[in-house]
């Protein structure tokens, strides 16, 4: 692509094809994915930037559903970021967030992108900061962004959104796992989904002291809501939250600074993907074989003693 401002203007105009192409090129990433994140203007939307993230099961996909329709509601507009696990061989994703959100397809002040995580380690794809960047240009009064499944490590996005929301289900696991430090100590807001079945009750009580203990001793403020989308209660509560302008947080990053971090590491990974000849993989592969559990930190080490 020579010159992406025909495209960039077509998008900022309201053209959904635009806008989808344009998320395509800056997932793909390289110099035409620069190019394109350069010539996009600063947004005269101030867009509220919210991230939806717990663990696979949790109800995120069915809660963002009704929060599109609140959002709608109040004649607001709303792009939805939907992370999908790829597969590790094909590379595909399973891409079946927008399934659910299909009710709004025919609904021009919606738009619903799913793109593959591919493996990334923090719930989200790298170009999440520059599709971020897309949709802001766009001028959407709302965009939400779910993660995958996500474990405790998974943080990434805590970075790129003004509001993170940590989705809890009744019954989901122990109630240790509620109490552990990770994701939830970066979520700004913490939701019990699926509040009309039995257990709703007893999470809530235990998230709701957990986050008092923790205010008193961090002085860090996190809301506890119960909702569930099956009756609607708590979404309209919810949504008030999330559109109320964003408490400072030291952990957020701007948008630019984030996308030189995703751009910085897309190079590093192919400047180490081109030394992986054979017989690396093989010792790589020997060593991870002979511990499992240590994978990741076997490969870290690798990474490290590959650039000196």
């Amino acid at each position: 692509m020579a010159d992406p401002s025909a495209l960039v203007a077509a998008l900022v105009d309201g053209d959904r094809r635009a806008l989808a192409r344009a998320l395509s090129i800056v997932d793909r990433g390289g110099a035409a994915g620069d190019a394109l994140c350069q010539a996009l203007p600063l947004s005269t939307i101030r867009s509220r930037i919210v991230g939806f993230t717990g663990a696979g099961g949790a109800g995120k996909s069915t809660l963002i559903a009704a929060l599109i329709g609140a959002t709608r509601e109040r004649g607001l507009t709303v792009a939805v970021l939907a992370m999908d696990p790829a597969s590790v061989i094909g590379g595909g994703a399973l891409l079946g967030d927008r399934v659910r959100m299909e009710e709004y397809h025919a609904d021009s002040g919606v738009f619903v992108r799913s793109v593959a995580a591919r493996g990334n380690a923090g719930g989200i794809s790298r170009s999440t900061a520059s599709a971020l960047a897309v949709l802001r240009a766009a001028g959407f009064d709302a965009i939400f962004v779910e993660s995958i499944g996500a474990g405790q490590d998974q943080i990434d996005l805590a970075s790129l959104v003004d509001t993170l929301v940590l989705v809890e289900a009744p019954n989901l696991g122990d109630d240790v796992q509620a109490l552990k430090s990770g994701v939830r100590e970066h979520a700004d807001i913490i939701v019990v989904a699926k509040s009309d079945i039995p257990g709703a009750d007893a999470s809530v009580a235990i998230l709701t002291a957990n986050a008092r203990d923790e205010a008193q001793s961090t002085g860090i403020e996190r809301s506890v809501v119960r909702v569930s989308a099956y009756t609607g209660e708590g979404i309209a509560d919810l949504l008030d939250r999330l559109l109320e302008p964003p408490r400072p947080n030291a952990r957020r990053e701007s948008i630019p600074a984030a996308q030189l971090r995703a751009l910085v590491a897309d190079e590093a990974a192919k400047l180490a993907i081109e030394t992986l000849d054979g017989p690396t993989l093989a010792r790589l592969q020997a060593r991870i074989d002979a511990e499992p559990g240590h994978a990741r930190q076997i490969a870290r080490e690798w990474l490290i003693d590959s650039r000196r």
